[in-house]
């Protein structure tokens, strides 16, 4: 193109076309700058090609270095060059600019370069503007989690102690006021419920959860699940049906675990007659998990509604639970990459399907021998809640367990006067400062030896469970049951190796 077409194509593309000449000397200089250059620099093209510094001059300081090198490793390689920085103006605005360049290598050595400068302030604003709003959200997430970690923590102390007085006023009250202790408890597993939902959603957000993928039955897996709901079945006369497969899975069997057993939970209390229906089929090429019910249904317009947090449909049946189980449902099935499929028809039923991955059958192990009888335990007890700590006594000590209670660990440590406890049991944030790892850590280092451990904790912070699964201990969460509580240290106590 001669210098005309240049100018004319220049103002086209609302760029700043140029050329510069390196010869094999080194010395280079500008042959030719089209007239936007004034626009954009304040700068003559005259003024341009005179001075071959006067464009890199307005270069901002802190750019002007890794635009130097930038062009001097596209010099001698003679590739494509392409750099953003910041400028000045003759007039003072502040810009962004993009500089591009192809290298064409001449018969006397020299190197013509041709390009275009571009001005790209309007997009860098947008990507700012972007990145401050990124860093907005985030920081409003960390606020939901940091409140729903100090709300939890702080429910879940006086509901832990419930659940516990609960458990021992089950075995002393008469029998005419067992359906009282009943509604009592039931209500203490709906709360718990919910900030159990509220711990998992918080989990699944933060990151914390990983996957551990392994082959299994997934009629064991269905079995299991179709047991622990058949109670609930039989009380609203709903008849459970599972038909279950041979096939095997490869997933992570715990959270699949999860994920039918809120779809299960959800076909029952959403349907009043007939039955729910958990089966194995196969649709369009691959395996799914599918769960039936004959409940109320959901219309057309709000089946993508019903996997958001907290939503529930205004229909006056759908009145229970926390609004999460169905979004635990949809964050868990996207962590383990499975799609999940709805059919439904208002007043007819729904269908909620999981994709399987099939996985190869695993190896049959023997049945392991009956564990004997839970031996005595000598367990040391650590809550700084005084009405925690006395129910937890209280409760650890009627199942025939010997306690040390205290409520920090140097009174713990004065108080196993020198013998060593067969488990340590301490809630996570106690007085003073002083955490449940402080306190596991203190006792080990007093007695020499690894003593087995448990944190509880009301605590949702994602940090603290990547914390302590990094130190090797187990967090358990409040509130919990008695027999559950019985069963960690069971599980934590109990010898290993053959």
């Amino acid at each position: 193109m001669n210098t005309e077409q240049l100018d004319k194509f220049g103002a086209e593309i609302s760029g700043v076309l140029y050329q510069f000449i390196v010869r094999p000397s080194g010395i280079w200089k500008f042959i030719y700058v089209s007239p936007g250059i004034t626009a954009l620099y304040g700068i003559s093209p005259e003024e341009a090609c005179a001075d071959h510094t006067a464009l890199t001059r307005c270069i901002i300081d802190d750019d002007l270095e890794a635009y130097k090198a930038s062009r001097e490793h596209a010099t001698q390689t003679l590739s494509f060059w392409q750099h953003e920085h910041r400028m000045r103006s003759k007039s003072g605005d502040q810009k962004w600019v993009r500089a591009q360049a192809v290298p064409e290598q001449q018969p006397d050595g020299s190197v013509l370069w041709s390009g275009m400068l571009s001005d790209i302030t309007a997009n860098k604003e947008a990507e700012e503007q972007l990145r401050l709003a990124k860093a907005e959200a985030d920081r409003a997430n960390s606020a939901k989690s940091r409140f729903l970690a100090a709300a939890s923590h702080d429910l879940r102390q006086p509901l832990a102690a419930l659940s516990l007085y609960v458990g021992l006023l089950k075995k002393k009250v008469a029998p005419a006021q067992g359906k009282l202790v009943a509604d009592i408890e039931s209500c203490a597993a709906s709360l718990s419920e919910l900030l159990n939902d509220l711990l998992d959603v918080s989990k699944l957000e933060a990151g914390v959860v990983v996957p551990k993928p392994t082959d299994f039955a997934l009629d064991e897996m269905l079995n299991a699940l179709t047991s622990v709901h058949a109670a609930e079945a039989r009380v609203k006369g709903l008849q459970l049906r599972a038909r279950c497969s041979s096939i095997a899975v490869r997933t992570d069997r715990q959270l699949l675990q999860r994920i039918v057993g809120n779809l299960l939970a959800n076909a029952i209390a959403y349907t009043d007659a007939g039955g729910v229906l958990v089966a194995c089929r196969r649709h369009q090429g691959r395996f799914w998990v599918e769960i039936w019910d004959t409940g109320i249904g959901i219309a057309a317009d709000k089946t993508e509604l019903i996997f958001e947090e907290f939503r529930q449909l205004d229909d006056g049946a759908r009145n229970r639970g926390s609004g999460l189980g169905l979004a635990i449902v949809a964050k868990t099935a996207a962590l383990l990459g499975l799609k999940v499929r709805l059919r439904s028809r208002p007043g007819r039923g729904s269908m909620f399907a999981v994709e399987l991955p099939l996985g190869q059958a695993p190896q049959t192990e023997a049945t392991p021998k009956a564990a004997a009888a839970a031996a005595m335990l000598r367990i040391a007890l650590v809550e700084d809640n005084a009405r925690l700590l006395a129910v937890l006594a209280t409760s650890l000590g009627e199942s025939g367990h010997a306690v040390v209670a205290a409520s920090s660990g140097k009174e713990l440590i004065e108080r196993l006067d020198g013998l060593a406890p067969d488990i340590v049991v301490s809630d996570y944030r106690l007085a003073a400062k002083e955490t449940g790892f402080e306190v596991i850590s203190a006792v080990r280092k007093t007695f020499g030896k690894a003593v087995p451990a448990l944190l509880i904790t009301g605590d949702t912070d994602p940090a603290l469970v990547r914390s302590m699964a990094s130190r090797g201990i187990a967090v358990h969460f409040k509130p919990m049951q008695i027999d559950a509580l019985l069963g960690y240290i069971s599980a934590a106590t109990a010898p290993t190796g053959p």
